[in-house]
């Protein structure tokens, strides 16, 4: 397919490179020829003044040798401007130039099925989610199986696909008071873990609640024999309830599903007997409905080892596998968002078709967000039988796929001023002071004024819509304080994204150098 590229002055570079690239990594389907407009920032134009200037320069005779025309993401307006101008095909592609490549690697149908109205960015995302729904619905429909399990409208199959995440709360981050709805939303079952910190009551509200706003399948961790009674008919799965206990109460259970644990076994063989006489004995009692969880043990503490035994057990169980992310998060120093897609992804290679996931208020704070994406991410690779990335999803958040370099647009600079390193603390304002804090928990900003004006708490998410507020009323009079307490503000903010502590003065992040 021949196709023109429309870009500007200052992107052009990218462009070429990114099609260089595309040319290098095999992608040579399309023929690429560029455009690039008398412009410095494409995303000034609209879709009719693209067209004048391409009539002017090409001339409507020559577009007619191309089958796309694709303009930059940003550009305002409709590229059927373009379509009905010149009779060719005219779509959308991505935001930022750095993408080119990204798009040249796309099939024909692919590039003719993008927008003329929105980002190829907006469309390859809105392509993903429905690949991921035309997945389950898939998995609904092979779901009579006797080896899967059914939660209400989840369906657990004996091996992935899918693999389904169980999010549960720590009574830690149930404690600090935060809409902790919003945490679980991304789960394909949820509930809490319940120790002697919540009684029944309390759990029996959170439940409730979950099933409300959610209206998902429900899933307790307990090991407290008399709250595991009176909690288990409110709930259709009990996470790690160990063989012993399932005889114990086996007749309050009986309507439930049941992960259980195998917690011995010296060698791969030794474990997988000791999953099948459980699985078995499990069987006996009535529970037809049982998930095997053969352990994940931590990095350099048996993890390879572990990691075998699952790909040996979904070859040879006929039930359901289970794995903890946490096990691999709480016992490594990095951060999880990695760890999440990378266990997520050996899991599903290893045959398990469970993860359970723990959320608190340390390694694991968002982590069930961060698998459920995961799991998102390595469902699509696994379809499209590609690698687990460039699918419209991502889990970057520090780093970046693709980086972008916008240089400043003006040709006429009279003066460079090269600015030193100096003191940040700015010059006493007579009209008070502030003291910042941010709540990543409920991910709003406070800032607390104290002066002429009194003592005042502001609070909001918006950290540009704080300073404006606090400008507004008064409580700064100095443009050094006004320029601080901005620059504070953007820091609470980004904490709040990356999901850090935020400390006012203190640093916030750090690069990771051989030597600190």
């Amino acid at each position: 397919m021949r196709i023109l590229l429309i870009t500007s002055r200052l992107a052009r570079r990218t462009v070429e490179e990114g099609v260089r690239e595309a040319q290098r990594d095999g992608c040579r389907e399309h023929e690429v020829e560029i455009l690039t407009l008398p412009v410095d920032v494409i995303s000034l134009l609209d879709t009719v003044t693209i067209c004048n200037v391409i009539e002017r320069v090409l001339g409507s005779d020559t577009l007619r040798n191309y089958d796309l025309i694709i303009v930059p993401g940003l550009v305002r307006g409709s590229a059927r401007e373009l379509e009905k101008r010149f009779g060719v095909k005219a779509v959308k592609g991505f935001i930022h130039a750095s993408m080119t490549k990204n798009l040249l690697c796309m099939s024909s149908t692919e590039l003719l099925n993008l927008s003329p109205d929105l980002a190829a960015d907006y469309i390859v995302s809105q392509q993903a989610k429905a690949r991921l729904a035309n997945l389950e619905l898939d998995t609904v429909s092979v779901c009579t199986l006797s080896s899967c399990i059914c939660l209400r409208n989840v369906c657990i199959t004996s091996k992935p696909p899918p693999i389904r995440v169980v999010g549960l709360l720590l009574p830690e981050l149930i404690r600090r008071g935060i809409d902790f709805v919003e945490h679980l939303e991304c789960a394909d079952v949820v509930g809490l873990a319940v120790d002697d910190t919540i009684d029944v009551d309390d759990a029996k509200k959170i439940l409730k609640r979950l099933e409300i706003e959610l209206g998902k399948p429900l899933a307790i961790d307990c090991y407290e024999v008399s709250k595991l009674r009176l909690l288990a008919r409110e709930v259709d799965l009990i996470v790690n309830i160990p063989l012993q206990l399932v005889e114990e109460i086996r007749e309050d259970l009986k309507h439930c599903a049941v992960s259980i644990p195998v917690l011995t076994g010296a060698s791969t063989e030794d474990k997988l007997r000791n999953a099948l006489t459980i699985l078995n004995r499990a069987k006996e009692h009535g529970f037809e409905r049982v998930v095997l969880d053969l352990v994940l043990n931590p990095p350099l503490k048996g993890f390879v080892y572990s990691l075998e035994t699952y790909r040996r057990a979904s070859q040879i169980l006929p039930c359901p596998l289970q794995a903890t992310v946490n096990n691999v998060v709480e016992y490594l120093d990095a951060d999880s968002i990695g760890i999440a897609a990378l266990t997520t992804c050996i899991a599903l290679e290893c045959g398990i078709s469970l993860v359970v996931v723990y959320e608190g208020v340390g390694r694991s704070f968002n982590l069930i967000n961060e698998v459920s994406k995961a799991r998102d991410l390595a469902m699509l690779a696994l379809h499209r039988n590609t690698m687990p990335r460039d699918l419209g999803i991502d889990l970057f958040l520090a780093k970046e796929a693709h980086p972008l370099d916008i240089e400043l647009t003006s040709q006429n600079i009279n003066r460079v001023i090269e600015v030193e390193k100096r003191s940040t603390t700015p010059r006493p304002d007579p009209m008070g002071v502030f003291k910042v804090r941010a709540d990543k928990y409920r991910r709003v900003i406070e800032v607390l004024y104290m002066g002429r004006k009194g003592v005042v708490l502001l609070r909001g998410r918006d950290p540009l819509a704080l300073a404006y507020e606090a400008i507004d009323r008064g409580y700064v009079s100095t443009l050094h304080h006004a320029a601080y307490l901005g620059h504070e503000l953007a820091r609470a903010h980004v904490a709040i994204e990356l999901g850090r502590s935020y400390v006012q003065d203190f640093q916030l992040v750090k690069r990771i150098k051989c030597r600190d």
